[in-house]
């Protein structure tokens, strides 16, 4: 129970839900926090049958979670990684499309993302009990598996193979925002006036709330002092914006904190000029991945990257507290802690 309490607390991005007073008769509110994935999950809905749309829409997420989580035994991306360099594994469509779109993201990034780090994020164990530093030794035996070349894709028969024994498959890095689009595309299926789902890293909006404004987003302080945990807000609809940062997940030993955004050539966690990077893209898939993908980058590299690609923004907050953007998202954020953090023009 303390574990969730801090999740709850330490939710990557805020939602700021103001609500209306008035609402149309046939249109119900419907609010509820859960845990899965690994996170706080959040939602709001304004439909009729609101409670039992949320409750739908959190069962899409977790039935996603339980076939790609690799800490469920018997999920399909269990069996995959028990399979690994022994047979292919006939998977579910969700499955097949997640994995395939994780490979794409790594090839994109040339590397840096990898959702065959498996076995190094086993090593270090961070969020668990068994959270240490791994001796040297042991994290280059285990980048010997991480090579996601060595993921075979059948699309004819929809199967997955890891060429290698050992491998570890993790597409933690980009589930979430595949759940988060599973569940809002049921919401909009089913007419919700309006919805978002908090997936702890990533909020993902569809429509308006009652009153036609638009959704507010907080975009959390990768250091947060005594005045505030927000240094930006975003309005949005029909959007996706995610977060990710070095201030996620992490430990201290001998005084040397280590976070859990490994880097796929040391080993190690990344160092990066980035402490928090956020994404805004219609694409809840892309959004959660390429947050990430910015981080391991850095700012120079990772906003170019963003540059060259249709229809999405981004911000990267750097060590020396800057902010950098993309064109597209000069506009559109509100930076309330100016007196912290300097927008770079």
């Amino acid at each position: 129970m303390q574990k969730y309490k801090k999740l709850l607390v330490g939710l990557i991005i805020v939602l700021f839900v103001v609500g209306c007073t008035t609402l149309e008769e046939e249109i119900q509110s419907a609010r509820d926090t859960t845990y899965m994935m690994g996170t706080a999950i959040q939602g709001q809905v304004y439909a009729p049958q609101a409670e039992e749309l949320l409750a739908e829409g959190f069962a899409v997420i977790d039935k996603v979670e339980g076939k790609v989580s690799k800490n469920i035994e018997g999920s399909e991306i269990d069996k995959v990684n028990q399979a690994a360099g022994k047979e292919a594994v006939q998977v579910s469509e969700i499955t097949f499309e997640i994995v395939a779109a994780a490979k794409e993201y790594a090839e994109l990034s040339g590397g840096k993302f990898d959702p065959t780090i498996g076995p190094v994020v086993e090593l270090w164990g961070i969020n668990t009990e068994q959270e240490m530093v791994p001796e040297r030794k042991e994290i280059e035996e285990q980048l010997k598996l991480v090579d996601y070349n060595q993921i075979e894709l059948d699309h004819e028969e929809q199967t997955v193979f890891l060429k290698q024994k050992g491998m570890i498959l993790d597409v933690g890095g980009i589930a979430k925002g595949y759940a988060a689009n599973e569940a809002v595309d049921l919401f909009e299926a089913r007419a919700a006036e309006g919805a978002y789902v908090n997936m702890g890293g990533g909020v993902t909006a569809t429509g308006t709330k009652p009153d036609g404004d638009l959704w507010r987003v907080g975009i959390r302080d990768p250091r947060p002092d005594d005045d505030g945990e927000i240094l930006g807000i975003v309005e949005l609809t029909d959007l996706t914006i995610d977060t990710s940062g070095d201030y996620e997940r992490f430990f201290f030993e001998d005084g040397v904190r280590y976070h859990h955004i490994m880097d796929t050539e040391t080993g190690y966690p990344a160092e990066s000029d980035v402490m928090g990077a956020t994404v805004i893209t219609t694409d809840p898939t892309e959004a959660d991945v390429l947050a990430t993908i910015i981080y391991l980058l850095g700012s120079e590299e990772g906003l170019e990257l963003i540059r060259g690609l249709e229809d999405v923004d981004a911000l990267a907050i750097t060590e020396d507290q800057k902010i950098y953007t993309t064109d597209g998202l000069k506009d559109k954020v509100e930076i309330v802690r100016d007196d912290k953090y300097q927008l770079q023009e």
